[in-house]
């Protein structure tokens, strides 16, 4: 899972970075803080560099496509699979035509800027001097200890009429997450190895056969220059997927680009899971490069928006468990993507996420509080998404039961952005939790109250994948559950279609409604970071739903009745 917690903060860059976006864009946005291995470039900015933004614009009817999403999404819902088309959710969320108009008329006052407009959103391409007269600001270039360097803007100011038009502005601050390697090589303990059979076997996968003539559809989103390597793919469903045709490991889709002899070790794993445990499902590897995590969520959310022709399921494992102000973005930025995402799920898309590897986040002294703070993942707590948290085997034996993870924390909490307004499908299990849970955190520790994550869980240590070399390595992490649990909800999926059903679409309110198809984990906790250190505070699995399992791992036999009922 790409991202590190932050433990310290770099020192407040003042005078230009300063963010100061007009009231109605960006109510209280502090100082620019730049993250662990940051610094100021003092490159030269010369103006003539090229550089973009996007203003998304206010949208209509977003409550009436949550309500939509919710009841196309319940099995008890007479609407139950009824999903919206991408036309009738574009026609229902268009913004006010003099919203729009105001925008593109602002960017129009500068020459040396163009605007184009999209459903809800204006995109601006700018010279760096242009983008400064349009702004009122200055641009400067950042620095990386990694060697990546970003251009990004200081303090904004917009005309009032532009701020009340828009709902967040993209692309001016923000920072890429902190990217760490998933968990491998050696531990204490080592975990059993585990391979496609061993997943087949310990959650009994069965009962699918996959005909490509089905049209049932996967992927994986890969963000900051994450590739694959085709041959990777092909040496890993020699060893462990043989059974399979040979097509069966080519990726039938690229949207993106993919540089495959610069392969990482995070969208390896990725595609060979998402692959190997739905052999045969047509799979699309989907890239986003640059380096701006929330400016880059929206731009793929934006993608899968487009039309009705994307892939029912998606596998991401990228997020960030603390402060999002340490990424640069803003609450108005996330609101934005979670609203996004409630338009796929009113059309039908899985979207899930890993919970991360910093187990309960606990970040010493956050928020002033002596005590410390509790950070789930972000987007993995956005209530339209799945969020996948990871187990292993007791032992380190395929033979034994499973436990939460223990080389890594399985991520996992409470939000202070989402609340359970959006999430009923939970509240239910969640409260049983918070009623009997032991050895909670300290109250100003957490928001009892919010979009409690992971939903779900499955094996997140001993991964096998190839990437590089004759044998493969071992990997863990929550982006190692994460794209298992996406291929066997393709399998689902495929029988669904195969009955004659749709697609699982969003699969909340299903996986809450079949709590018996799940394995409940009550063994382990997640007071662990991602170094597998033990931390002051984090959550315990017990009986029934937790913030470090969910509701467990899957037990397919049982989903697949569910799903088929």
């Amino acid at each position: 899972f790409f991202y590190q917690l932050i433990t310290k903060m770099m020192n407040t860059f003042v005078g230009c970075m300063m963010v100061a976006v007009a009231a109605a864009v960006e109510p209280s946005i502090p100082g620019f803080v730049l993250q662990e291995g940051w610094k100021a470039d003092l490159t030269r900015v010369t103006g003539d560099e090229v550089v973009s933004f996007s203003v998304a614009v206010n949208q209509q009817g977003l409550d009436y496509v949550k309500k939509v999403a919710l009841e196309v999404s319940t099995p008890s819902s007479e609407h139950y699979g009824q999903f919206m088309s991408q036309a009738s959710i574009d026609d229902v969320t268009r913004p006010l035509e003099s919203d729009m108009a105001t925008v593109v008329s602002w960017v129009s006052t500068v020459p040396a800027c163009t605007a184009k407009p999209s459903h809800h959103a204006v995109a601006v391409t700018c010279t760096v001097m242009g983008a400064s007269t349009l702004l009122h600001t200055t641009y400067a270039w950042l620095a990386h200890a990694s060697g990546a360097r970003v251009l990004r803007a200081g303090a904004v100011t917009l005309p009032a009429d532009v701020a009340a038009a828009a709902s967040a502005v993209f692309g001016l601050h923000g920072l890429p997450v902190t990217t760490t390697k998933p968990a491998t090589g050696s531990f204490p303990h080592q975990p059993a190895d585990v391979t496609p059979a061993v997943i087949y076997e310990t959650y009994s996968v069965g009962g699918v056969t996959v005909k490509p003539s089905t049209g049932t559809s996967q992927a994986v989103a890969e963000f900051q220059g994450q590739f694959f390597s085709p041959a990777h793919l092909k040496q890993f469903f020699a060893k462990y997927v043989s059974s399979a045709p040979a097509e069966a490991s080519n990726v039938s889709k690229i949207v993106g680009g993919n540089t495959a002899k610069q392969p990482g070790v995070e969208a390896e794993l990725d595609i060979q899971y998402i692959m190997g445990c739905a052999p045969e499902v047509a799979t699309e590897f989907w890239e986003q490069k640059a380096m701006d995590f929330c400016s880059d969520l929206d731009k793929w959310v934006t993608l899968l928006l487009a039309d009705d022709t994307v892939p029912m399921v998606h596998s991401i494992s990228y997020g960030w468990q603390g402060p999002l102000t340490q990424i640069q973005c803003s609450t108005a930025e996330a609101t934005e993507v979670n609203n996004g995402f409630a338009k796929l799920a009113a059309k039908g898309v899985t979207i899930i996420f890993a919970s991360g590897d910093s187990g309960s986040g606990y970040a010493p002294g956050a928020g002033g509080d002596k005590k410390g703070k509790c950070y789930p993942s972000w987007p993995a707590s956005s209530p339209w998404v799945t969020a996948v948290g990871a187990t292993t085997f007791q032992k380190g034996e395929a033979s034994e039961p499973e436990m939460a993870s223990t080389q890594f924390g399985s991520g996992g909490g409470f939000s202070d952005m989402f609340d359970r307004t959006d999430a009923t499908w939970q509240e239910t299990a969640v409260s049983g939790y918070l009623t009997n849970a032991p050895q909670l955190p300290p109250k100003s520790g957490f928001t009892s109250t919010g979009r409690a994550t992971p939903d779900v869980s499955a094996l997140g240590e001993g991964y096998q994948v190839f990437s590089g070399g004759e044998k493969p390595i071992a990997v863990g992490g929550t982006s190692a559950s994460a794209p298992t649990f996406a291929g066997l909800v393709s399998l689902l999926n495929e029988a669904r279609i195969q009955g004659g059903k749709k697609a699982l679409g969003f699969l909340n309110p299903f996986l809450y409604a079949n709590p018996g198809a799940f394995t409940d984990i009550t063994v382990g906790g997640n007071s662990i970071d991602r170094g597998g250190v033990t931390v002051p505070y984090g959550f315990n699995c017990t009986k029934g739903w937790d913030p470090v399992t969910g509701l467990g791992s899957p037990n397919f036999p049982k989903l697949l009745k569910a799903a088929l009922a």
